[in-house]
């Protein structure tokens, strides 16, 4: 009796910790579900996974905002919500998954275009009941991702210009070249020690970088147009010279070039005052000593006004001068083609 007592006991002892093992393993269990629930739950992004047993499934609150899908949505709802692309690559990719098990990560966008996401997926095992759970992660990265596309079109622009720029560069009429820290890094087959190039140097920056252009000019055709230029001067100055009324030329720093003999004679000027070198200061100083002008208050300020015709003259301008004889001058003033003023001078009408 004594020893089905103790059978039963044992019995009794080893259904106990049986079931309280059973209990305890339960409750773990139980506790580890809640544990990754509540992980999953408080994600910053979106996700859905699959019991790869069961079939049952969850799509995160978060992912169905961004793709806009009801709650709980299935994985071709999800999918649905992708653009083809992103679609195909990724039902691939979660099918790979599901038979090797290996991790993947790739990039999608939704059927709108408005979002850009990272997408990874891997399977997580239950340490104790190993189960297996398919997971696919989204993380959003729209700003990212139009942030890099920006800088993509950014630089593509840039290149694009660059370019256009070497193009142009490479049509340039004259030898030239970039010189950025004492090195050239743009060159149009500049002239090989060319004795009739002048270079001249410009210096520029950039946002980000100081350089030097330099280019050439040739000097056989600039001292070519030089003499032309002044044997175009030399006869304009005997033409004036030769003419027959009273004439006279003025450069821009108001230096007396040529006047006609006629201008000399007018204003009762010697023969000798172009050998001076006067200017036209000099000419209101000599008509003012021969007494051809009449008094007048302030002659320095006289002169001051006369000045304007070599700063603000653009067309030809008349104006009278009145003689202390009575007599009055009819003055044309025009502007020369180097800067100075050229004068004629003739008795008016009717006086």
């Amino acid at each position: 009796m004594m020893i089905a007592c103790a059978i039963l006991g044992a019995l009794v002892c080893a259904l106990g910790a049986g079931f309280g093992f059973a209990a305890f393993y339960l409750y773990r269990t139980n506790q580890h579900k809640n544990n990754i629930a509540n992980l999953l739950f408080t994600a910053p992004d979106g996700y859905y996974y699959e019991n790869l047993e069961t079939g049952g499934h969850f799509c995160s609150r978060r992912l169905c905002v961004l793709l806009n899908l009801v709650a709980s949505a299935k994985w071709e709802q999800v999918l649905a919500a992708l653009s083809p692309e992103s679609r195909e690559a990724l039902q691939r990719r979660v099918r790979e998954l599901a038979e090797t098990r290996s991790p993947f990560e790739c990039d999608a966008r939704d059927c709108t275009g408005s979002f850009y996401f990272s997408v990874s997926g891997s399977v997580l095992v239950h340490r104790q009941t190993q189960t297996p759970y398919l997971i696919v992660w989204f993380k959003n990265t729209t700003a990212w991702t139009a942030e890099l596309l920006l800088q993509q079109q950014r630089l593509a622009h840039q290149e694009n210009m660059n370019d256009l720029l070497v193009g142009a560069w490479r049509t340039l009429p004259m030898p030239a070249e970039i010189v950025h820290h004492q090195k050239v890094v743009l060159t149009n087959q500049p002239p090989d020690g060319d004795a009739d190039a002048a270079w001249t140097e410009a210096p520029f920056t950039t946002a980000a970088h100081a350089a030097v252009l330099r280019y050439a000019q040739d000097k056989s055709v600039e001292e070519h147009l030089r003499i032309l230029l002044n044997q175009a001067r030399t006869t304009h100055t005997r033409l004036i010279g030769s003419l027959p009324c009273a004439a006279a030329l003025f450069d821009a720093s108001t230096q007396a070039i040529e006047a006609s003999e006629a201008f000399l004679k007018m204003w009762q000027l010697p023969p000798e005052w172009r050998a001076d070198d006067p200017n036209f200061a000099d000419f209101w100083d000599a008509v003012q000593e021969a007494g051809l002008l009449p008094r007048v208050v302030d002659f320095a300020q006289f002169k001051q006004q006369q000045y304007t015709a070599f700063t603000q003259l653009a067309r030809p301008s008349e104006s009278f001068i009145y003689l202390a004889d009575g007599r009055i001058i009819k003055r044309t003033m025009m502007p020369d083609m180097q800067g100075g003023v050229l004068i004629l001078d003739e008795p008016a009408a009717n006086q």
